[in-house]
């Protein structure tokens, strides 16, 4: 029996080596196995620190038996030993600022590392587009628009210069005003020309 479970833990083993030898971990895995191993160092520096705690409460206890023992020579050293450990707890609350800020250093990190990644696809795209654009292509459209553009400008007016001639040749200027004058002769309105 046991045989066969190291052979399927060493099997399981192989399989997990090989699965982190031939995979790269992502940024955001690299982030979350930071956070973890930080979270971790971050109990673990707590726990020694509550144990230092402990430690200097029974040192203060211990400084007390001797001063009331008169033991002067003794208080002296645990009261050395009580500013060692108050110090070691000051080093261990650095220690955890400084792993805080190194947390925050990843998660930065990774920011811009996503950020960069989204400026890599804009560019990406970008240039897609310029690919599909092609200058010289739009610069001829351009220029058979304004060609067709004027071609229909000159029908237009050749159109109209027609409908103007068309109705002018009906009626003489002579004629026109011959009309215009009797009626407002009619009317009894007398223009001075």
């Amino acid at each position: 029996y046991q045989r066969r479970v190291h052979g399927t833990l060493s099997e399981c083993l192989f399989f997990f080596a090989m699965q982190h030898l031939f995979h790269k971990p992502t940024v955001q895995e690299q982030v979350r196995q930071s956070d973890r191993t930080l979270r971790a160092s971050g109990r673990d520096l707590d726990r020694e620190r509550a144990r230092l705690q402990q430690q200097e409460q029974h040192i203060k206890a211990e400084i007390k038996k001797a001063v009331k023992a008169n033991n002067q020579a003794g208080a002296k050293v645990l009261a050395k030993s009580l500013l060692q450990c108050q110090q070691q707890q000051q080093k261990l609350l650095q220690t955890k600022t400084s792993m805080q800020s190194v947390s925050a250093n990843v998660h930065s990190a990774a920011a811009a590392h996503k950020m960069s990644e989204a400026m890599g696809s804009a560019a990406k795209v970008m240039g897609q587009m310029n690919e599909a654009v092609k200058p010289q292509q739009v610069q001829q459209t351009m220029m058979q628009f304004e060609r067709q553009s004027q071609m229909m400008d000159m029908k237009q007016e050749m159109v109209s210069d027609g409908i103007d001639a068309a109705f002018a040749d009906e009626f003489e200027d002579g004629e026109t005003d011959a009309v215009v004058d009797q009626v407002l002769d009619e009317l009894g309105i007398e223009l001075h020309t």
